[in-house]
This record gives C-alpha cells, sequence and structure tokens, in this order.
C-alpha cells in the first residue's frame, strides 16, 4: 500500500490510528504490570497510597513512551526495506540512544517522585513533538525504500 500517493498522503492519519491502537492494548498490558507490582508490595510490606500512585503513573507512561517512539521512528526513518531489512542509519542511532538512556536510569538512584515526573514529563513533550513531527513530515518518510 505504501506504494500509492493517496496512502502515503493520509500518513498522519494512520499514525493516529496506530497510535490509539497500540497505547490502549500496550496500556492494558502496563495496568496488569503495574497491579501486580502493587500486589506483591502490598505482600511484601505495606506501600503508602503516593507511592502507588507513582508506581502506577510511570509504569503507563513509559508505555506510551514506547509505543510513541517505535512508532514515531517508523512513520518518520521507514527503516525496513520490502525485505524487512532495517536499512535507516537514523533508526538505529535515535534507537540506541533512547535504549541507552533507559539502561542508564537503571544505576541512578533516582527518588520516585522525581522520576515520574520526569517520565510523565518527557512522554507529554515527546507525544507532542512526534505528532507534529509526522503531520509535517509523514507523507514524505512514509515510503517504502
Amino acid at each position: 500500500m505504501m506504494r500509492y500517493s493517496f496512502y502515503r498522503a493520509a500518513a498522519p492519519e494512520h499514525f493516529r490510528i496506530r497510535l490509539l491502537s497500540l497505547a490502549g492494548h500496550n496500556l492494558l498490558i502496563a495496568s496488569t504490570f503495574a497491579a501486580m507490582l502493587t500486589l506483591l508490595a502490598g505482600i511484601a510490606a505495606p506501600w503508602s497510597t503516593p507511592d502507588t500512585v507513582m508506581l502506577w503513573v510511570s509504569a503507563l507512561c513509559l508505555s506510551l513512551f514506547f509505543t510513541v517512539h517505535h512508532l514515531a521512528l517508523y512513520y518518520l526513518f521507514q527503516p525496513y526495506s520490502t525485505e524487512l531489512n532495517v536499512k535507516n542509519p537514523f533508526y538505529h542511532v535515535l534507537n540506541m540512544g533512547v535504549s541507552m538512556v533507559s539502561g542508564a536510569s537503571l544505576f541512578f538512584s533516582i527518588p520516585l517522585a522525581n522520576f515520574t515526573v520526569i517520565i510523565a514529563g518527557l512522554t507529554l513533550v515527546y507525544l507532542a513533538s512526534t505528532w507534529i513531527l509526522v503531520s509535517r513530515f509523514g507523507h514524505r518518510t512514509f515510503r517504502v525504500k
């Protein structure tokens, strides 16, 4: 379908539809994960309500962040060729950068409240910026290579 210009021209609409669908599925998985963590933490040691709320917000925001990240990279850099090989070097660089920052966050002891605020802010900024970028450039970058 990406060979046809009418399909590529509607890339922002396709992005919105896929984002809503994938975010719904991923948020369901994240909420299940957060519920299990809440249950396990409640069994091990009682948590306070603010910590539980921050855990839920962090899990849901991380789910949304990575949904937006992978979908935006797909629409903006169209990394796959017709043989499903990854061809775009920017895709690798950006994906590796996000992965490195995510991995590095494991080694820093950040208070839960600060972590939650940072993740929620980054998710909102990333969602808004990718929405704008896909709306402006999606019709040109969403193509078969």
